[in-house]
């Protein structure tokens, strides 16, 4: 999470993600930028055709994804000249893996940190950052008050499934079994990870479920997350 505040600017991306949820997510974004970031630093600064020798064709190859093995077999643009072809070769492969495997490898990452809620609510917390230094009159589209985003007022039922089989059925703050309310088509209880009060967002990655108890007890104060986690084998 390193320095990952001076990623998030007040875009019209930022302002719709802010306001209703979205498939993707804050967390795919950021994923994404950090993979193209690294790949442009190390091509840049480092010694490309290692890097894509080592690291690019390996990560191709592994995804099946088409692509000259070497910079033999590499085929020159019209125009170019052989002693470039090794360079070439390299920002072939960089362009190829931009177009074709980022998006995969975000949604996977997504996937792994989408069961962390402490690592959401960190991330989170950075985001609320943003949020709470915003004007009302500044951005009326986005804003029920200073620093406060409009509360959203239906989820989608994508999002609901995304958040109960992430949680696997369980309160995410108690662990109580919710699978007979969800079963019987109840209403879930989303929560807000960090506060709408707080800066918190509608991002799905700034959600989770709670029993009745809990969302009634809950205060509105910082946010909360469980420090149980589910344990692969209770699911059997």
């Amino acid at each position: 999470m390193v320095d990952v505040e001076y990623f998030f600017e007040i875009t019209t991306d930022f302002q719709s993600k802010a306001l209703k949820p979205q498939k993707e997510t804050f967390l795919h974004e950021l994923i994404q930028h950090c993979l193209e970031a690294d790949v442009e630093w190390v091509m840049d600064k480092g010694d490309p055709v290692e890097f894509a020798m080592d690291e690019l064709a390996s990560v191709l190859s592994a995804y099946n994804i088409d692509h000259p093995i070497s910079p033999d077999d590499f085929v020159l643009p019209k125009g170019e000249y052989p002693e470039d072809r090794s360079l070439l070769w390299t920002r072939y492969l960089e362009e190829i893996f931009k177009d074709e495997l980022i998006t995969p490898i975000a949604n996977e990452v997504f996937t792994l940190m989408f069961a962390d809620r402490e690592a959401l609510r960190k991330l989170n917390e950075i985001i609320a950052t943003k949020v709470k230094g915003l004007m009302r009159d500044e951005y009326p589209s986005l804003l029920a008050a200073d620093g406060k985003v409009y509360r959203c007022k239906y989820w989608p039922k994508w999002l609901k499934n995304a958040l109960f089989y992430r949680d696997r059925g369980h309160c995410s703050l108690c662990l109580k079994d919710l699978s007979g309310v969800f079963s019987a088509g109840a209403d879930l209880a989303i929560d807000h990870i960090v506060p709408i009060n707080f800066g918190g967002t509608n991002d799905p990655t700034n959600l989770q479920i709670l029993c009745k108890d809990c969302n009634s007890s809950k205060s509105s104060g910082p946010s909360q997350v469980s420090k149980f986690q589910h344990i692969y084998w209770d699911s059997f």
